[in-house]
């Protein structure tokens, strides 16, 4: 469902299969698609199909046209969500500034075990990622490599010691969601890298992508897209609620 506002186009979607790649909105200039859980945003050592080369081939197999698709950002393998692309090197361009200087405005939800000392709360760590291993370490404070990563959380609803959050990294650092939330004791459901030994049977963690907001590299607008509902298998079934289009704009509203 889409509708307009007095200067933001707000797009809604229904993800048809929360393990199947989805693609949501399209015109001449950017593509925005669904990333599942554990599958690459793009192709990687595992050759396993990606995101991105999905995209492509449905263009190729499904309308008979080649285009030239540009990686603007990535979600973790284990994460779903939303993902935008450009269809030339002058969108991307302008998407890649907007992300640089964080003028796009993401959020997730995030089914985390435990219960948030905090109703709502912003979080500052200094993060260094170990390439080696692959992890993502955070301390108190600055020092050599070590990156601020600035976090907004807000509890929606918690049910039987586990919590459904919004959240919005400001910072988009690598596994920052993750690290941050496991530093305050609300690891995400599934991840076994920084939480408790649960792994999912999708092979993902319950984190979803769940909206974006940037402007139109072309129209010169916003445009907010959304996902709408949540899975409704474990641990998402514990919830009903999921938030709306309001509310997450309210949320980052607070956080500016």
């Amino acid at each position: 469902m889409n509708w307009t506002t007095t200067n933001t186009f707000i797009s809604t979607h229904c993800v048809d299969h929360w393990l199947a790649p989805q693609l949501l909105y399209e015109d001449n200039h950017i593509v925005v698609g669904y990333k599942p859980f554990n599958m690459p945003s793009q192709d990687d050592v595992s050759g396993h199909m990606s995101l991105f080369r999905w995209i492509r081939l449905y263009y190729q197999r499904v309308k008979n046209v080649a285009v030239r698709l540009h990686l603007i950002h990535r979600l973790d393998r284990p994460v779903a969500g939303l993902m935008v692309f450009a269809k030339h090197a002058k969108g991307a361009h302008h998407l890649g500034v907007q992300f640089r200087e964080r003028r796009v405005k993401k959020a997730y939800v995030a089914v985390c075990h435990g219960t948030a000392q905090e109703q709502q709360a912003k979080l500052v760590h200094y993060l260094k990622k170990d390439r080696k291993n692959n992890v993502a370490r955070l301390y108190n404070s600055p020092g050599k490599s070590r990156k601020e990563a600035i976090l907004f959380y807000k509890t929606l609803q918690t049910q039987e010691n586990k919590s459904l959050l919004l959240v919005y990294p400001y910072t988009g650092r690598p596994h920052q969601i993750r690290v941050q939330l496991a530093k305050i004791k609300l690891p995400i459901v599934g991840d076994i890298k920084y939480g408790k030994g649960d792994q999912l049977l999708y092979r993902g963690i319950a984190l979803i992508g769940y909206a974006l907001q940037f402007r139109h590299p072309v129209y010169k607008r916003n445009y907010f897209f959304l996902l709408e509902g949540l899975p409704n298998d474990y641990p998402w079934s514990f919830f009903e609620q999921f938030p709306s289009a309001e509310v997450i704009a309210d949320f980052w509203t607070q956080t500016s």
